[in-house]
């Protein structure tokens, strides 16, 4: 059976050196920022769904608190498991699927975790099963990219040249996704995709309150700057399980 584009390219080690800026000091900043407005008692317990190596994970488990990553990649999982805290555990899981129902306080998913799947129904199911793992009154802290100004300000083309390694990077917008091909020359070159549904704010807004969700709070970055349409980054919700 032919692999999807996410089990490809997030099992390679190329994924977090074209993203390695993605490291843990953002992680530290963003969780400190929202760890001082959520403030969670330290009987609370979290869910870090679709965590990837772990970066969020194990910092929250520093700060003492319980959580459990979640993630469809062996390797990121081995990866996350290397660097565990004793408060953090690990599983491989498909977010497809409900891990544990009834049972956390909160469920993360952060940096741009979602909007992998082929149909917006499919997406949509997701964020229900994030309803599903929730506690009754739990909360839902969710992480996407801002696509209203990714839009504004779209690149078709983009080179890197990372530790002598490159990356050329073509970008296309077909069906309502954003499309990456990503060709990577590293002695020999290697081919990889990837494809991200287009959900821009109103619709995001929408799909979270279909599913039994009231949105409290939005923020724009990790510093947690209100949400500007057309300029933040990010498009950061926290909302409470009704």
């Amino acid at each position: 059976m032919t692999k999807k584009w996410y089990e490809e390219w997030f099992e390679t080690k190329y994924y977090n050196i074209l993203y390695n800026k993605r490291d843990n000091k953002e992680a530290q900043l963003f969780l400190n920022n929202l760890f001082r407005y959520i403030k969670p008692n330290k009987k609370s317990t979290f869910v870090d769904i679709a965590c990837g190596s772990g970066r969020h994970t194990n910092y929250i488990g520093e700060l003492g608190y319980k959580i459990t990553g979640l993630d469809l990649s062996v390797n990121k999982i081995k990866k996350a498991k290397k660097q565990k805290h004793n408060n953090s555990s690990f599983h491989i899981h498909d977010m497809k699927k409900v891990y544990k129902e009834n049972h956390f306080d909160y469920v993360l998913n952060l940096f741009t975790s979602f909007g992998y799947f082929e149909t917006k129904n499919e997406n949509q199911k997701v964020i229900n099963n994030f309803n599903k793992t929730l506690n009754k009154k739990g909360k839902l802290i969710f992480d996407y990219i801002n696509f209203n100004k990714v839009l504004n300000n779209f690149n078709k083309t983009e080179i890197k040249e990372i530790n002598n390694i490159k990356f050329k990077i073509e970008k296309k917008i077909e069906k309502k996704k954003l499309i990456k091909k990503i060709e990577v020359t590293d002695y020999k070159k290697h081919k990889y995709e990837e494809r991200l549904m287009i959900l821009k704010y109103n619709e995001i807004i929408k799909m979270i309150e279909n599913e039994e969700f009231k949105i409290s709070k939005i923020f724009g970055d990790y510093k947690l700057q209100d949400f500007k349409i057309d300029i933040s980054p990010r498009l950061i919700i926290i909302a409470d399980k009704i």
